[in-house]
């Protein structure tokens, strides 16, 4: 398991991303929001229970959201080397998004900055 993911330490522990995995699998998601990823540690988590998981990637939609753009960059080109046929859209900015266009949002991941008054707004 620790193959797929950056490497990382001291992000989050090991047993963190095995509740996360275990939520993905059993979940199964299709449409998934991901805001802020930064590095992608969590990101990769998702993604290899996703492909852990199930045996049709296509049509799954991940959206992703990192305002960073050092890091976004990145996480665009950890996603797309993967050739998963997991359709992904890459944003730059959360505000002013029409999230109308994301029909039955399955899943979504809060990895941003972790204090209340911005988790309050998402």
């Amino acid at each position: 398991m620790n193959d797929w993911y950056p490497p990382l330490t001291g992000v989050f522990s090991i047993h963190d991303s095995k509740v996360l995995s275990s939520i993905v699998k059993e979940t199964k998601p299709r449409t998934i929001l991901d805001l802020g990823p930064r590095q992608g540690r969590t990101t990769s988590v998702i993604l290899e229970a996703l492909i852990t998981s199930q045996e049709d990637l296509s049509g799954i939609k991940y959206y992703l959201f990192e305002k960073d753009l050092d890091f976004l960059p990145n996480i665009r080109n950890y996603c797309l080397t993967l050739n998963t046929g997991i359709q992904f859209e890459f944003n730059e900015n959360i505000i002013g998004y029409d999230f109308s266009s994301i029909p039955d949002l399955d899943f979504c991941f809060i990895d941003a900055n972790h204090d209340y008054i911005l988790a309050r707004w998402y």
